[in-house]
């Protein structure tokens, strides 16, 4: 089964190729036959004067299209592979120039060009028009760090009858970061960062029971408060008061997937203004080996979007150390479900301290607000409802299970509220 769908991979890719190449378009193959027929049958067997004329001008303006695209092919290849390209390095989400350019000529202006990224995937590559050059700009969608890049070139003329179609890869290096520019959830990752220096003042250093948290399965019957439950109908336990000073050390993991720039951008953030802590060890999905390395995590973070999908890492990042069982553990989520929730549950049930999960989302839109008058003034994107309900069922499937689950939405910089995602 490989070897067939490894052979029609094959087939398929050949005949891209030789459609690529055949200069009439369907438009422009049809309007030959057309040409052909009209000539043979009526302006040759019936000297019919009017076809005469018609098919001399559809036959002249084929021509004068072919003429303008083999002109085009030919410079194209005369000066893509002789360019000297400098490494591209960018941010998501910007808009950059990549120093590849293509030349044209005055008297060829009803071709069109346009041209695309194959590898790497992601990124939105546009041509415009200086004179008698064309060069490219590309907007980054996710990060990444390649060595080669593989485009396509697409020429057409205005009517649609002739085009050119043609990949091609050049060495080229990119490298393309997180944008952290936009980010503003400074103080929310505070919250799970180092914290204070020492404990409450009325704890003990190990941590007094003087903090509470709804109840969850596992959680001891005697730690129950009982007369909150009598005033508002609610669960509460009694929790250690974090004692901060004693877990110095942080554990930090990036979980990668179709849809984790978000978490990504927050990871980088956190690494950048030292909200880890002094002492950190992090890794992502795709690297077997950990790092305590600001540089070297960074790297980490532009190479786990090649990562394969699934690459779940988890289970062996934290059973390796014995320290994360006392340490600050924080796990960057995408709001993708996949099997990194159940590693999640099984890692927490062996944990002496609650094990943190920060899910990052690019806009959240609350499903309530269907109902509300509101609704009607506000975006109601497809992609935006799908992540936010996402978040909504990891909170689910994650909260009570000594797990502390929180969703940043990363365009405002701020804490969902709980109630939101409940």
């Amino acid at each position: 089964m490989q070897s067939l769908g490894r052979a029609i991979g094959y087939a398929k890719g050949l005949l891209q190729i030789l459609w690529g190449v055949i200069p009439l378009s369907g438009l422009g193959l049809f309007l030959t036959l057309i040409t052909y027929a009209l000539w043979r049958f009526y302006v040759a067997g019936r000297q019919d004067f009017l076809l005469l004329v018609l098919c001399i001008g559809l036959g002249i303006l084929l021509a004068v299209s072919l003429l303008q695209l083999l002109i085009g092919i030919l410079l194209f290849f005369f000066s893509y592979k002789k360019q000297s390209l400098k490494p591209i390095q960018g941010e998501t989400q910007t808009t950059f120039w990549t120093n590849f350019k293509l030349k044209r000529l005055f008297f060829t202006p009803s071709l069109e060009y346009s041209i695309r990224w194959l590898s790497p995937e992601q990124i939105e590559a546009n041509l415009e028009q200086r004179w008698n050059q064309l060069h490219e700009y590309v907007l980054a969608k996710r990060r990444v760090e390649a060595t080669q890049v593989t485009r396509q070139i697409y020429i057409r003329d205005l009517l649609g009858l002739v085009k050119f179609a043609w990949r091609f890869t050049l060495n080229q290096t990119v490298l393309i970061r997180p944008n952290v520019q936009r980010i503003g959830i400074n103080e929310a990752l505070k919250l799970f960062s180092m914290g204070d220096e020492i404990s409450h003042p009325e704890g003990s250093p190990v941590g007094d029971y003087i903090e509470m948290r709804r109840y969850g399965p596992g959680d001891p019957v005697n730690r129950i408060l009982w007369r909150v439950y009598g005033r508002n109908r609610k669960l509460m336990v009694r929790t250690p008061e974090k004692a901060i000073s004693h877990r110095k050390k942080t554990f930090a993991y990036l979980i990668s997937g179709p849809r984790d720039e978000p978490s990504a951008q927050t990871a980088w953030y956190a690494l950048e203004k030292g909200l880890l802590g002094e002492e950190f060890v992090f890794s992502t999905d795709g690297h077997n080996l950990p790092t305590t390395e600001k540089t070297q995590a960074k790297k980490m973070i532009i190479t786990s979007s090649h990562a394969p999908t699934p690459a779940n890492n988890l289970e062996s990042f934290f059973s390796k150390d014995p320290d994360t069982n006392k340490a600050n553990c924080i796990i960057f989520a995408p709001p993708e479900p996949g099997p990194w929730l159940a590693t999640a549950l099984h890692l927490a049930k062996n944990r002496s301290q609650p094990l943190t999960v920060l899910i990052s989302i690019d806009g959240f839109r609350d499903q309530k607000l269907k109902k509300h008058w509101k609704s009607y003034f506000l975006e109601t994107d497809e992609h935006f409802q799908r992540q936010t309900q996402r978040s909504k069922d990891i909170f689910q499937a994650l909260r009570g299970h000594r797990i502390n689950v929180d969703v940043v939405d990363y365009k405002t910089g701020t804490l969902v509220p709980h109630q939101q995602l409940e």
